[in-house]
C-alpha cells in the first residue's frame, strides 16, 4: 500500500492510498468483518520505513448522532465535469 499526503494552504490535507489487487481484497474483507462485528475495528498502519508521515488509520463503526465530516464519492472526474454532491454513489 502506497499512501501519499498533500498539505492544503487551509490547514487541511488530502491523504491519497494506493492499492493492489490483494489489498483491496483484504480492505474489503476487513470492512465487512466490520459490517458483521460493529463493536470491532481495524487499523492501516505505517511499516515507519521511508518518509510516510501517516503512521495509523482506524475504520470503526461510528455512532447515529456522531456528525458526517467526510464523504464518499464515486469515479474520479474530469476537470470540466459537474459534480452532484447530493448523489454519494
Amino acid at each position: 500500500m502506497k499512501v501519499t499526503v498533500e498539505d492544503l494552504s487551509n490547514s487541511m490535507i488530502n491523504i491519497e492510498l494506493g492499492l493492489s489487487p490483494d489489498e483491496i481484497d483484504l480492505l474489503i474483507s476487513r470492512l465487512a468483518m466490520l459490517k458483521r462485528e460493529p463493536d470491532q475495528h481495524f487499523h492501516v498502519s505505517s511499516n515507519f520505513d521511508g518518509s510516510c508521515r501517516v503512521g495509523d488509520l482506524s475504520f470503526y463503526i461510528k455512532q447515529p448522532d456522531d456528525p458526517d465530516d467526510i464523504l464518499i464519492f464515486g469515479k474520479a472526474v474530469f476537470p470540466d465535469d459537474p459534480i452532484d454532491f447530493c448523489n454519494k454513489a
